[in-house]
């Protein structure tokens, strides 16, 4: 008996060790003290380490995870040196650009965006991490605009993308291409106007509970509401995002949803695009719908994750013949410069140093020194293909 509760207590104060701190972390607005719910939380390698629950509570972090960085959407991220019973974040104040505003002529709405992507894909043994930014636009067609569609998905003006690349045998390798697209980003758009519950505009704080916890909660401050939403315990709430409202119908893969929205002036019956400020989603899947297990070379499970931040850079209204010439002729070229607006927080420094690191290959010497493998390729020249209605013309003298 003595022997087995030496055991226990070995094992007890093994895991204290391990995680240092037992009570759990709660994020808190500044100025109110409210628990800021599902608010995300990246390790000291930049790698998203988990994510907050309803309360404002973090999930469980060892000492080895810290300094961590707390991220939520519309405050000012913040540097955790070491545990502590709460963190408190400080609302940011958006620098929304100025808009054009809309007339008989001007009912399509242009917005340049910009995005900001962290994705992990995990087995047991390996780990790649991606974070990549992309410059993005919409057009959003007014109610009253019939001839034209435009897209709420975000289209590509420009990207670039950093991979790294780990597992236990000590594997550190970085890149900027992967060819596997284990990311959900691309794929969560914007809606074009939602009439929400009657009170979310009259009231300052609401919450929307489900079965088992909230599918809503509404936080307003001044001109500036935030809105939390879990996409999975409601299916009302796919609205918000539907350009993936029908990936997520009967995909079993999918176990976690959250969006984050910040908008700006809303006080009418609709929120409408044009409110929109911010936006930030979570999303957690068991293998992105995939067959990665070849890749991989295991039978173990394979996760994928991503967590994207979404700044408005611009928003105007045009007309519609302006929307079809930028839809033919986009207004940033491919490899532009990608520039963060002024309230995107600043990159931790290893994402500056992955960055550098991926900027820092020399292409060139790399593709150089590949062997080509004889098993697919060939010194013979190509013999130029003939179709068998040619061979078969061929086969007749005329």
């Amino acid at each position: 008996m003595l022997y087995r509760l030496s055991i226990l207590s070995c094992l007890l104060l093994i895991q204290f060790a391990a995680f240092g701190h037992t009570t759990a972390t709660v994020v808190v607005d500044s100025v109110t003290g409210t628990p800021l719910p599902r608010a995300s939380v990246f390790d000291r390698i930049g790698k998203l380490a988990g994510i907050g629950n309803d309360k404002g509570e973090l999930p469980a972090l060892s000492d080895e995870d810290y300094p961590i960085t707390v991220r939520f959407m519309g405050y000012i991220s913040a540097i955790v040196p070491q545990a502590a019973d709460s963190i408190m974040l400080r609302q940011s104040v958006a620098e929304l650009p100025e808009m054009v505003v809309k007339s008989k002529k001007r009912r399509i709405l242009h917005i340049l965006g910009y995005i900001r992507e962290y994705s992990m894909l995990t087995t047991y043994t390996d780990t790649v991490l991606l974070f990549r930014e992309k410059t993005v636009d919409f057009m959003i067609p007014s109610k009253k605009e019939k001839k034209y569609k435009g897209w709420t998905k975000p289209r590509l003006l420009a990207s670039a993308s950093y991979y790294h690349f780990s597992n236990y045998d000590g594997l550190d390798s970085v890149s900027n291409y992967f060819g596997e697209h284990f990311s959900y980003a691309d794929w969560v758009g914007l809606f074009k106007s939602i009439d929400p519950a009657p009170h979310s505009k009259t009231i300052d704080n609401d919450t929307v509970m489900g079965k088992y916890k909230p599918t809503s909660i509404w936080n307003r401050k001044g001109e500036t509401t935030h809105l939390y939403i879990d996409a999975m315990t409601d299916s009302a709430n796919q609205r918000y995002i539907p350009s993936l409202s029908w990936i997520i119908k009967g995909n079993d893969d999918i176990e976690r949803l959250d969006i984050k929205y910040v908008f700006d002036d809303y006080w009418e019956d609709s929120i409408r695009t044009e409110n929109i400020c911010r936006m930030s989603f979570s999303i957690e899947s068991k293998g992105r719908g995939r067959n990665l297990k070849l890749l991989f070379h295991t039978d173990s499970p394979i996760y994928a994750e991503t967590y994207a931040e979404l700044y408005i850079a611009g928003k105007k209204y045009i007309t519609t013949g302006e929307a079809k010439k930028l839809e033919k002729h986009p207004p940033v070229s491919e490899g532009a410069d990608i520039r963060p607006p002024a309230d995107a927080p600043p990159l931790d420094d290893e994402i500056l140093y992955l960055v550098e690191r991926v900027k820092n290959i020399d292409h060139d010497k790399v593709h150089s020194s590949l062997k080509p493998d004889h098993r697919i390729a060939s010194m013979k020249p190509l013999q130029p293909k003939v179709s068998r209605w040619r061979y078969f013309l061929r086969s007749f003298a005329f």
